[in-house]
């Protein structure tokens, strides 16, 4: 990785780059997260168009805590130690797996089995963060 380029990148940008190396770790893609995301909001969403999902009791803790560690991450990137991102990651991996499992659970999905499934609930408007926020990093960054 090429910290002093990853940097010149807006915060955005940097954070799903992040969340992408993440997610590479868990053996999953950007798609299968927010796709997941988005049946989390289908099924606990309330009668209304306003009732929106929300996280509650371990999955709220295990959410919060994903975003902060994130967060760190992204800004340790300005100090361009390799070997210290390395094992945010990971680290931010293991914090990510707790978050699935919860969601996977509360959804009635098992990864493996239901993956495609789960990716086919990526909403558009993910599909544009995504592609937006990652849109030439790797022409940018390499």
């Amino acid at each position: 990785m090429d910290f002093k380029k990853i940097n010149k990148l807006p915060y955005m940008s940097k954070r799903m780059y992040i969340l992408k190396k993440i997610c590479e770790l868990k053996e999953i893609d950007l798609d299968y997260l927010f796709g997941l995301f988005n049946l989390y909001n289908m099924k606990n969403s309330g009668r209304w168009f306003w009732q929106k999902a929300r996280f509650t009791g371990l999955l709220k803790d295990s959410y919060d805590k994903f975003n902060n560690a994130l967060d760190k991450t992204v800004k340790d990137l300005k100090y361009s130690d390799e070997g210290k991102i390395k094992e945010n990651i990971e680290s931010n991996s293991v914090i990510l797996e707790e978050l699935l499992t919860g969601m996977e659970t509360n959804c009635g999905v098992e990864r493996k089995r239901d993956f495609n499934f789960v990716r086919s609930k990526l909403g558009e408007n993910f599909r544009q963060l995504i592609n937006s926020s990652l849109r030439n990093i790797d022409t940018f960054i390499f």
